[in-house]
């Protein structure tokens, strides 16, 4: 009796054991899988696999593995600065699959987590440019943007500083950007200023046209040198001749 009683009891601590092993096993499992590194080197595999792929179909599927391992570790990421490297990387990813809306929604969601982020603020602002210069009327939102940036830079010290750090988009060869970050958003307000003033979207054509040329020859100062400031200050000031010979200034349009 006292040998059954005894093999009970060991298979007793037998079975506790192997439960114990067993739920250390589950709990293991779970850790591992609300890792976000676990998913961060998933995803940069998959980039790497998506850019080697031998044919269209199977890099489609490794970037979508990509952008679903990103998504968790995005996800799982318990601070601000890594939510920021994850959504960085999903922009990365976006802009090499031409998906410029999803990029521009991590722009915006990076600007959301840290106002003062150069890089998304910049990016966002080229982007929200080129569709302005392309047509497509939102010049008031360029204009926006170029001031909270100019602000944001004019705090940290960098509108000295080569735009070409924060370059989101990649260059042709043979191409480079050597302008400053201060020229560029002055440039970039006043001829948004100028845009939306040649198209009637403002209340005080005058005011506008002034802020135009402040802020063009803001840039001009900071870079004399710069064509595109240049051109755009003459279409500026020819904006403000014609405005004032409509009103039978004829010496002021001379």
């Amino acid at each position: 009796m006292a040998k059954k009683r005894l093999n009970k009891k060991v298979a007793l601590i037998g079975s506790l054991v192997f439960v114990f092993l067993v739920l250390v096993a589950i709990a293991a499992i779970l850790y591992l899988s609300r890792d976000p590194e676990k998913f961060i080197r998933d995803g940069d595999a998959a980039l790497e696999s998506a850019r080697a792929a031998p044919d269209e179909q199977i890099s489609q599927e490794e970037y979508e593995r990509a952008e679903r391992s990103y998504g968790k570790a995005r996800a799982l990421a318990k601070t601000d600065e890594l939510r920021i490297e994850m959504l960085f990387r999903l922009a990365g990813l976006y802009t090499e699959t031409d998906r410029w809306r999803n990029v521009l929604g991590c722009w915006n969601k990076i600007v959301q987590i840290d106002p003062e982020n150069v890089r998304a603020r910049y990016g966002r602002l080229k982007y929200v440019y080129i569709m302005a210069d392309t047509g497509v009327p939102v010049w008031q939102e360029v204009a926006l943007q170029a001031s909270e940036l100019i602000e944001v830079a004019e705090n940290a010290g960098l509108l000295a500083e080569d735009t070409a750090q924060w370059e989101p988009f990649e260059l042709q060869p043979g191409q480079a950007y050597e302008e400053k970050l201060g020229p560029y958003l002055y440039l970039l307000r006043g001829r948004a200023m100028l845009e939306m003033t040649r198209r009637g979207r403002v209340t005080d054509p005058d005011e506008s046209l002034t802020r135009a040329i402040d802020d063009l020859q803001k840039a001009q100062e900071l870079e004399p040198d710069n064509s595109r400031v240049n051109w755009h200050l003459a279409q500026a000031m020819l904006a403000r001749g014609e405005l004032l010979a409509s009103r039978g200034n004829l010496e002021e349009r001379d």
